[in-house]
């Protein structure tokens, strides 16, 4: 099957036009959401030829999906002939960050594919494993989950979220670094990724809990229960992902813990100076919502020391910007930012307690 969409990609790769069409579509467009008609239709191709030649869009799809795949194992071949032997998990991240370089000085349309396959469904992932050849992910992954034990990087329950981590990064490596999307950035993103790292395979110390929801409950005036009886514990050092369908309750839920909406029934309870309370402490928990409330008129840096202030923290302004490379936005005003941008911004409004020097 594989030797077919080898076959495929040849085909499609010989027909600039279609080749050209396909790929502005899917670099754009997730598989679902890509027409397989206008691809016939913006590529002047002929039907029955087209059909003649590719069965459906999935077979289009692969055959593209293969020649990222072949371009980025053709670069990483290369780069292994310079690099021979792969010593450590940091090594391997350099040379697999630098190869979506180097696909991308090839054609930038490679790295935004990237970025839309591994943001696909696990059955449209599980095609594409069954489909086309293997992939630099695939190995990228393997030699990850089989060399974190050995290299002791990291402690045992860390893990798996430093491995998703590096591969997040790998396939969204592009977006992360935006302007810094350069040899000198990637070396600097490994560094900070790799500081950041603890050294020993060790447990942490016993989790313990920071907010306590218990049988909470919530409905919005004249519509049905929105929240039930919810019983929901956050431990510090935990990364906790709230997944559901459209109008589930996520959002609502986000606002009960930040005190924006009051339970209707049940009670919701912070960590305070050791005691737990019905009153969140302004100073030690930050929201931070997918709309940025930020002031516009005033500029980055502005903002940070305004929130600062209104926190009553001394925070190291510099240290937060270089974290998320807004260095050089420091002195433009949020209503110039672009929308990642703002996001950023406003992130980094909402962890600055992280970075107090003082109260």
């Amino acid at each position: 099957m594989k030797n077919q969409v080898e076959d495929k990609t040849y085909i499609l790769k010989s027909n600039a036009e279609l080749y050209n069409v396909t790929f502005d579509m899917f670099s754009n467009k997730k598989f679902d959401l890509a027409s397989l008609n206008d691809i016939i239709k913006l590529s002047n191709s002929n039907k029955g030829s087209f059909y003649y030649r590719f069965s459906d869009k999935k077979q289009l799809y692969f055959s593209l999906v293969d020649d990222l795949f072949t371009q980025q194992n053709m670069i990483f071949s290369e780069q292994i002939r310079i690099v021979p032997e792969i010593k450590s998990i940091r090594e391997m991240s350099t040379i697999v960050f630098l190869n979506s370089l180097k696909l991308n000085a090839i054609d930038s349309r490679y790295i935004d594919l990237l970025r839309l396959i591994y943001s696909e469904s696990e059955e449209v992932l599980g095609e594409i494993e069954d489909h086309c050849i293997s992939s630099l992910f695939k190995r990228y992954r393997l030699y990850i989950v089989s060399h974190f034990s050995d290299e002791g990087i990291s402690v045992a329950s860390e893990m798996n979220t430093c491995a998703n981590y590096l591969m997040f990064t790998f396939t969204n490596l592009k977006a992360i670094l935006g302007e810094n999307f350069t040899e000198a950035g990637i070396e600097i993103l490994i560094d900070k990724i790799f500081c950041g790292f603890s050294r020993k395979i060790i447990p942490y110390e016993t989790p313990f809990p920071i907010v306590k929801m218990s049988e909470v409950s919530f409905r919005y005036p004249s519509q049905t229960e929105t929240l039930s009886d919810i019983n929901l514990t956050l431990n510090n050092e935990e990364i906790i992902a709230i997944v559901g369908k459209p109008k589930s309750g996520k959002s609502t839920l986000q606002k009960l813990l930040a005190q924006e909406y009051q339970a209707e029934t049940g009670k919701i309870e912070y960590l305070s100076n050791g005691l737990f309370g019905l009153k969140k402490d302004q100073n030690s928990i930050g929201f931070s919502f997918d709309k940025p409330y930020l002031i516009s008129f005033m500029t980055v840096r502005q903002n940070l020391n305004y929130y600062a202030r209104k926190y009553k923290k001394k925070t190291d302004i510099p240290s937060l910007l270089e974290l998320l490379s807004l260095t050089p936005y420091e002195n433009v005003k949020v209503k110039q930012l672009t929308d990642s941008q703002k996001i950023k911004v406003n992130l980094l409004r909402s962890i600055r307690c992280r970075y107090a020097t003082g109260t």
